[in-house]
C-alpha cells in the first residue's frame, strides 16, 4: 500500500512542476518578445529550450501522469456533429 500513495505522490508532484515549467515559458516567452537587446533575447532563449526539455523528461518519467482520461463513447458520439 506505501508503494501505491509514493507513486500517486511522485504523479503528483510531476504534474506540480510541470504546470510551473508552463507558467515559466510564458514568462520567458514574454521577456524574449519585450527585449530588443539580442544578447538578452539570445539568453532568455537558451533558457526556454532547457525548460521545454525539463517538460519533455517529465512526459518522459511520468507518462502516466500526462496520459489523457479516455472518453466515454457518448461524448465522442456528441463530436462529430
Amino acid at each position: 500500500m506505501a508503494t501505491v500513495i509514493h507513486v500517486a505522490a511522485e504523479v503528483e508532484q510531476a504534474r506540480y512542476l510541470f504546470t510551473e515549467l508552463k507558467r515559466w515559458v510564458a514568462v520567458l516567452k514574454l521577456e524574449t518578445n519585450d527585449s530588443n537587446i539580442p544578447g538578452v533575447v539570445f539568453l532568455k532563449r537558451r533558457e526556454l529550450e532547457e525548460v521545454y526539455r525539463l517538460m519533455n523528461a517529465l512526459i518522459a518519467d511520468f507518462p502516466e501522469a500526462f496520459a489523457q482520461p479516455a472518453r466515454p463513447a457518448s461524448d465522442v458520439d456528441r463530436d462529430v456533429s
